[in-house]
């Protein structure tokens, strides 16, 4: 009687503000192209990369974070192989795990942007507020306005003033990897607008 084979798990882990799916699959299928058959371990897919690139081949890990050391632990010893999309201040943990076992990993880094709150002393890299270049100009209160109304506004304003002008989009672009520094987080904030443009660049 042939011994059946196990088949090999791959654990695959992306950080939220990860919204690049044309890199992602170009990424896995190149990383995964030398396995016949295998099966995805998929970590918080929160924007369903794995699903949607493997369909019934992914079982899906949620609710873990990355404070849950003994359950990220026991992930990466249950795994063959492990692909973490890294962007230097995430994960760390899993990737450590995932280095100092004896299983196939591949770590590729990436840059993704953030949106820190420079009043609470979070660490940032360029100032998004108003009075800079990147400042959203409708306020809280202008004409009955909320929050959500003035992001709204500035969504608009994001596609027509600054999307639209080559020289600003390209000015734009330097954003991308920083950290960004408001007043709002971990409120909504038009930084939000910026910095899910800049992650879903596929460059």
């Amino acid at each position: 009687m042939t011994k059946k084979t196990e088949v090999p798990k791959v654990l695959v882990a992306y950080p939220d503000d990860f919204k690049r799916p044309v890199f992602f699959e170009r990424t896995l299928n190149k990383v995964l192209s030398g396995l016949e058959d295998y099966q995805i371990q998929s970590l918080n897919d929160v924007h369903l990369f794995t699903e949607e690139l493997f369909g019934d081949r992914v079982t899906k890990i949620e609710g873990i974070d990355e404070s849950a050391h003994s359950k990220l632990s026991e992930l990466t010893a249950n795994a063959d192989y492990a692909v973490i999309f890294w962007n230097g201040y995430e994960f760390n943990y899993l990737v450590h795990q995932a280095l100092s076992l004896p299983i196939q990993s591949r770590i590729i880094p990436i840059s993704t942007t953030k949106v820190r709150n420079k009043d609470a002393g979070e660490q940032y890299d360029v100032y998004i507020g108003r009075r800079s270049p990147w400042g959203n100009p409708f306020a809280i209160g202008d004409d009955g306005m909320d929050r959500k109304d003035v992001i709204e506004k500035y969504k608009k304003y994001f596609q027509s003033e600054i999307l639209s002008d080559p020289s600003k989009k390209k000015a734009l672009r330097s954003l991308k990897g920083k950290r960004l520094g408001c007043h709002c987080k971990p409120m909504a904030c038009h930084g939000d607008v910026i910095a899910d443009y800049l992650n879903s660049l596929d460059d």
